[in-house]
């Protein structure tokens, strides 16, 4: 009923994902709706909502969605939240990331690569062969770790960030609104 009569492309909605056409600020603020929508307290959104930016941070790329929950579970925060959290960790952010994760993982390892540390990539670029299984296990010994180790003190930071941008925003908005906070809010007096 309420659909646009227009087919969007699946090109177009792959754009829109990784460049809002609207504006980050926009793509930000509807987040934060959604989040402040949640019944739950806002520390709890928070906490799952760090546990994603955490999440995003290590170098497994596809178990995103299940180590932020994993995480959110443990903490005690919103399982829902820490899917949304997840978006810190996007295709725009992806190479920036993985870039800090694995100098400060070489650093904090004390490893000197045996290749170039800017010409992180592909095995064939690291000078491996990747058809044999020494080659495959050298390119994990020489990435993967250092990117784990570097993954942890960012990811705390980075969640840690996210926890008081989103408990700060949250408290804001059902401040604003105190029969919208109320009803949302199981911790509300």
């Amino acid at each position: 009923m309420f659909r646009s009569t227009r087919k969007v492309s699946l090109g177009r909605k792959l754009t829109d994902f990784v460049w809002p056409r609207r504006g980050f600020r926009r793509a930000w603020s509807c987040h934060l709706l959604r989040l402040s929508r949640l019944k739950a307290c806002p520390h709890k959104i928070s906490l799952g909502f760090a546990a994603g930016a955490f999440a995003s941070f290590l170098p497994l790329v596809g178990l995103h969605f299940v180590i932020a929950a994993a995480v959110a579970f443990v903490v005690r925060g919103s399982i829902i939240a820490s899917a949304v959290g997840t978006v810190v960790g996007n295709p725009i952010t992806f190479p920036m990331i993985w870039y800090a994760t694995y100098k400060i993982g070489v650093a904090f390892t004390g490893q000197h690569p045996s290749h170039d540390p800017n010409n992180i990539g592909f095995p064939t670029e690291l000078g491996i062969n990747a058809g044999s299984l020494s080659g495959l296990w050298q390119t994990i010994e020489e990435t993967f770790w250092p990117m784990l180790i570097g993954a942890l003190p960012l990811g705390l930071l980075c969640g840690s960030g996210c926890y008081l941008l989103v408990y700060l925003s949250l408290r804001e908005i059902r401040r604003r609104v105190p029969s919208f906070a109320r009803s949302l809010d199981p911790c509300a007096t």
